[in-house]
């Protein structure tokens, strides 16, 4: 199997850039026009193909693709061109941006051409020449035009296949495997989305956030600017909480939703200060309001695109201007899920790994009575209700007391101090006061001592990573002699860059003026996602490799789209792989919960 590294080089124009709209409606907008493209083939010399009529399909028959590998810097984008244009479905896919994601952007800050290509010290990749012809379409182009776009094109094209020769070894063959498949779920369009549902959506977004604007009293450009909203709350005899901004290191206005003391406003005696927060947080947050948008400028089935190792711990991110990451469940106000459907005579199945993080951090800790309560299939949330409220709780009869023990197993296993947790009482709407969740917290905190000294040992392991010396903790390894690396039992690292020692603890660069803080339960924190991504992603792998069209993940979840007639068979593979053994974890005891709807947010 060759492997041919290819890039598409597109019209564009102020108006008609992927900036500006999803990639599946730029690719299939009737203004979608293809240049040129460049192809290298294994390590042979690159050449560029101008897009004349019929010029670029008869060079890509020719290269057999089918039977073949295809590397880009960005499969989504070229891949569906290949796809959705040409027809074409490649053999495999290789991704240097996903790759990219692991071993260039924790040093960079970018998984993108340019970043590589500085990361890895080869001649500069430059954009200033896609400028040149913005606006311009191939009949407006002269042959030195074409044949400068083909130069830039080919360089890209030379520094991609450069890129891949350095990171392709570095992943096993089931990594590969998974950005393959991650390419896969969006150029394979499966989904449908019904339009009338989303319309619905966007008009009632747009009337509560107008009506939240209108309560407060003020003009959104108000409530959006940090400066005016201080001057707003000012104005209320209230002081603007401050904080020192990640971003400029300079003091500012502490007005993020994450902001403790922005979330105390939410509560605030004066009512015209909360209506206030209330508003800005639509105005600010309206994230169901702009992929409701989004989606309705798509056309037809629709794929699911994903960037593979986007976040520090390799979990999956969002493009595209639409995380399907983040789709709100029904549970917090969210309706788009309720908008994804299956094809006609499809339906969906949803696999859930149940609480694989609480569960994976009660292994590694030895935490032994929550870890038996989990083999055993006992309601764990259940149980540390009873703790709290010192009589028998259960699902049915108390699902307030055990919604509260579920809020405590899911976020006080990182240390979360005292308000924090009260924060999180709040954003799930537990009528709780501050004592009370005070209370919880330290109930937590005697009941399960395993996992509270797990912080401890990881502030000690700590010095370990900074150092590069060899030991083992938590399913995961520091090599001797590979400094700032934790690598995780995929053999994939993730990288702490420049780990060391400040004036308030461990810090690591993040490309921010003020880097991160890490700490021992922050540490868990990112192991135990890490871990919890190894496991889903390989399930998510074996049951493609099963046969199964996987159309989406999210977090701890996968989605299958199977014909109706199927439904069952489907659910019985994804519960007996979401439920298999791990072989680096085999006291790790797994459990899944699987749905079935031609909706995905029926399943949920």
């Amino acid at each position: 199997m060759q492997t041919i590294t290819i890039d598409f080089e597109t019209y564009w124009s102020r108006n008609y850039t992927l900036s500006k709209m999803p990639m599946q409606q730029y690719i299939l907008d009737p203004a979608f026009q293809v240049m040129g493209i460049g192809v290298k083939i294994d390590d042979d010399k690159t050449f560029w193909v101008p897009g004349y009529v019929g010029h670029i399909d008869l060079v890509l028959r020719a290269l057999d693709l089918p039977n073949n590998a295809v590397c880009c810097q960005h499969t989504l984008f070229d891949g569906a061109v290949l796809e959705w244009r040409y027809g074409i479905k490649p053999k495999f896919y290789f991704d240097t941006r996903m790759m990219a994601g692991v071993f260039v952007k924790p040093w960079t800050g970018s998984a993108g051409l340019a970043a590589i290509a500085e990361h890895f010290s080869l001649p500069r990749k430059t954009g200033e020449i896609l400028l040149k012809y913005k606006g311009m379409r191939l009949e407006d182009m002269t042959p030195e035009g074409l044949a400068e776009l083909g130069d830039y094109c080919k360089h890209d094209v030379d520094l991609t296949r450069v890129a891949f020769n350095r990171m392709a070894g570095k992943f096993g063959v089931n990594d590969l495997k998974i950005q393959n498949l991650t390419t896969r779920m969006f150029t394979e369009r499966t989904l449908e989305l019904d339009g009338d549902m989303l319309q619905d959506v966007v008009r009632s977004l747009n009337f509560q956030r107008d009506s939240l604007v209108a309560a407060a009293g003020c003009e959104a450009s108000d409530l959006s600017s940090n400066m005016k909203f201080k001057q707003l709350l000012e104005r209320l005899a209230v002081a603007c909480p401050m904080k020192i901004s990640p971003t400029t290191g300079a003091p500012a206005p502490a007005l993020a939703k994450s902001d403790v003391e922005f979330q105390a406003l939410q509560k605030h005696p004066n009512a015209a200060v909360r209506k206030l927060v209330e508003a800005r947080l639509a105005v600010k947050g309206p994230g169901e309001l702009r992929r409701a948008q989004r989606l309705l400028g798509l056309q037809g089935a629709v794929g699911v695109p994903l960037i593979y190792a986007a976040a520090h711990t390799l979990r999956y991110g969002g493009t595209d201007a639409l995380n399907w990451q983040n789709f709100k469940a029904k549970r917090n106000g969210g309706r788009i899920r309720d908008a994804v459907c299956a094809p006609k005579g499809h339906t969906l199945v949803v696999g859930d790994s149940s609480q694989i993080e609480g569960r994976l951090n009660a292994e590694t800790s030895g935490q032994e009575d929550m870890l038996t309560q989990f083999a055993a299939g006992d309601d764990v949330y259940a149980r540390f209700a009873e703790k709290i409220y010192n009589r028998p709780i259960n699902k049915n009869d108390d699902p307030e007391e055990r919604f509260v023990g579920k809020t405590g197993i899911l976020g006080l296993g990182y240390g979360a101090g005292k308000p924090k947790f009260y924060w999180m009482c709040e954003s799930n709407k537990i009528a709780i006061t501050e004592m009370q969740a005070s209370y919880v917290h330290t109930i937590y905190r005697r009941s399960y001592q395993n996992i509270v000294n797990q912080w401890a040992l990881a502030e000690t392991m700590i010095a370990y990573i900074a150092m590069g010396k060899a030991v083992k903790f938590m399913h995961c390894e520091v090599r001797e002699g590979i400094n700032d690396h934790l690598w995780l039992p995929n053999g994939l690292p993730l990288i702490y860059k420049g780990l060391r020692i400040g004036p308030d603890g461990w810090e690591y660069d993040n490309h921010t003026p003020n880097g991160a803080k890490l700490y021992g339960a922050k540490l868990v924190e990112n192991i135990m996602q890490a871990l919890a991504n190894v496991i889903v992603l390989e399930q998510m792998l074996k049951l493609s490799e099963m046969g199964w069209k996987v159309v989406l993940q999210v977090h701890d979840e996968i989605v299958l789209c199977v014909p109706i007639e199927r439904a069952e068979e489907a659910k019985a593979a994804v519960l007996m792989v979401m439920s298999a053994q791990v072989s680096w974890a085999p006291t790790l005891p797994l459990a899944c919960d699987v749905e079935v709807a031609e909706r995905y947010g029926h399943a949920k």
